[in-house]
Formats: C-alpha cells, sequence, structure tokens
C-alpha cells in the first residue's frame, strides 16, 4: 500500500507538469508572441514537441493514477488489483469521472498536436484541452469535497487556482524555451522576447492576485479559522505551509525579472552593449523560478490527497 501511495503522487506530478505546459505554454505561444513573421510561435521547432511530450505525460499520469488509486481504495497492492474493481471507480465514483475526463483530454491533445500544424489551431487545441484537464483536477481533490451551501465557491475556487498556476508556470517554460532556442542570438528574437516579458509583466500581477485570493479562499476551507495551528502540527500544514514559503520566493524572483532584469535587456539591446550578460541573467533566474513551480507542483501532489487541518 506505501507503494501505491508513492506512485499515486508520483502519477499526481505528472499530471500537474503536464497540464501547465499543455495550457499554459500553448497559451503563451498563441497570446503573448507575433503571430506571424520570423519570430512568430509557429516557427520555432520547440512547441509542438514539448506540447506532445507534456500531453503525454498526462496520459501515463492519469493511468498510474487510476491503478495507484484504485489500488488504494481497494486495500489491494497493484499486482492484485482487480480489473473490474478499477472500472467501476473509473465509471461509478466522482473521483474516477474527474480522471476519465482528464485521460480523455490528454489523449485528444496527444492526437491534435501530432496532427495539427504549427499555429493558431494547434495552440488553441492545446489550450481547450489544458483547460478541461486544469479544471478536472478540482473534482479529484479537495475541491469537490466541501459540503454546504459555499461549496461551490470552493470549488470554483480550486478550479480558478489551478488556471491561474497554469497560466504562470506554462509561461515560464515558454520562456525557458525562447531562451535556450539557438536563434537566441537573432536580434530580432532578443527583442521578440524581450517583448514578450514586458507583455507579461501585466499579466503576471494578475495571475499573482488570483493565485493569492484563491489560496486564502482555499485554505479558509482546508485549514480554518481555528485550527491555524494546523500549519504547523500536522504533515498536511507543515506541507503547506513550505508551499507558501517556495511561492513567496518565486513572487521575489519574479518581481526580479520584472524590475531589474528585464529593464536590463531592453537597455542592452538599444545599446547594443552586454545583450549576452543580460540574457544569461535572465536564463539563471527564469530556471530557478521554473524549478520552484516544479517544486510547488511535487509538493500539492503530496498533500492534495492527505486529510487538511479542518477536516480532523
Amino acid at each position: 500500500m506505501e507503494a501505491a501511495g508513492i506512485l499515486a503522487d508520483i502519477a499526481r506530478f505528472l499530471q500537474y507538469a503536464g497540464a501547465v505546459v499543455v495550457f499554459g505554454t500553448a497559451l503563451f505561444c498563441q497570446s503573448s508572441l507575433p503571430s506571424s513573421g520570423e519570430t512568430s510561435a509557429s516557427r520555432l521547432g520547440w512547441p509542438k514537441p514539448l506540447l506532445v511530450s507534456a500531453a503525454l505525460l498526462i496520459v501515463v499520469g492519469s493511468l498510474l493514477s487510476w491503478a495507484a488509486q484504485s489500488a488504494m481504495m481497494t486495500g489491494v497492492t497493484i499486482d492484485k488489483l482487480d480489473p473490474d474493481a478499477a472500472m467501476s471507480i473509473l465509471t461509478d465514483m466522482q473521483w474516477g469521472h474527474g480522471l476519465a475526463v482528464r485521460l480523455i483530454a490528454g489523449l485528444l491533445a496527444v492526437l491534435w498536436t501530432l496532427i495539427a500544424k504549427p499555429g493558431r489551431s494547434l495552440f488553441v487545441g492545446n489550450i481547450v484541452s489544458g483547460t478541461i484537464i486544469l479544471g478536472s483536477f478540482a473534482f479529484t481533490g479537495h475541491g469537490a469535497a466541501s459540503e454546504g451551501p459555499w461549496a461551490p465557491v470552493h470549488l470554483l475556487s480550486d478550479i480558478l487556482h489551478s488556471v491561474a498556476a497554469g497560466v504562470w508556470l506554462g509561461a515560464l517554460v515558454a520562456f525557458l524555451g525562447l531562451l535556450w532556442q539557438s536563434q537566441v542570438a537573432d536580434p530580432a528574437q532578443q527583442t521578440a522576447l524581450a517583448a514578450a516579458l514586458r507583455g507579461f509583466s501585466g499579466t503576471g500581477s494578475l495571475l499573482v492576485a488570483v493565485l493569492v485570493a484563491t489560496g486564502l479562499i482555499n485554505g479558509v476551507f482546508l485549514v480554518g479559522l481555528d485550527h491555524l495551528d494546523g500549519l504547523v502540527k500536522t504533515p498536511y500544514g507543515l506541507l503547506l505551509s513550505a508551499k507558501i514559503a517556495v511561492f513567496g520566493g518565486m513572487l521575489a524572483l519574479a518581481a526580479l525579472n520584472r524590475f531589474r532584469l528585464t529593464p536590463g535587456l531592453e537597455t542592452a539591446l538599444d545599446t547594443s552593449s552586454g545583450v549576452d550578460h543580460a540574457l544569461a541573467a535572465l536564463r539563471r533566474s527564469l530556471f530557478v523560478e521554473t524549478m520552484a513551480g516544479l517544486l510547488v507542483l511535487a509538493l500539492v501532489a503530496v498533500f492534495g490527497m492527505m486529510e487538511p487541518p479542518a477536516a480532523q
């Protein structure tokens, strides 16, 4: 059973990581890069294979999650799992319904990304699939467990939290793709990168507001004002506190990028001096921020199915 629990955590992380790329990176390519020309997303070589890989992560993670959760729910090891029992969990339980939606959306994302040509249709198809996938997490986690008249508020808050996180983390992956591509030495690509960084700054502020607001709402439901000590006295609370700390670090890095490193790149481009240094600084900062984002996803994957303090 312990092995099934570890596998379930890994499976959730794979699904989270895949979902933020399928949704957030596709959204960034569609909305933050030029729609045509040499610097458009359709001319880049990395988005399509990246999106295929991310969608495959969702499919694999969903299948692993199905097996692991079914084993834990039926009280057996994975190798002794009854296929009929596993199918019953998928078809008869709300958790199974959410997973089935995610699995189907992931499969469709794989197929669509393989057949679609780079461009608007490729990205829009992934955005739609990614939205469904991110929304489905709320129906397989704590967001769907609340009862009473305020339950829809918790569910909606959970969905918005997932979508906002997907936009942010998916954009980070896209920025890394732009910074590591061989064409980054091209002045046109450098200018497009600077414009994308500048344009995303306003979106980033909105995302932070949504993440903080929905995080507080979810905290009221899952921790409760009467159980704040649970943040340091329960496994769920300790992992949630760690997530908040890492999120704070991401905010600091985002502020550094917005108010220092991005203006530094723009100045370097204007003066044609120190461009390589400015790009290297941005690359390092965005890499650390992306790794921190993945750590947040890993923490959520672990405590996302634990009993929260408010339920104890």
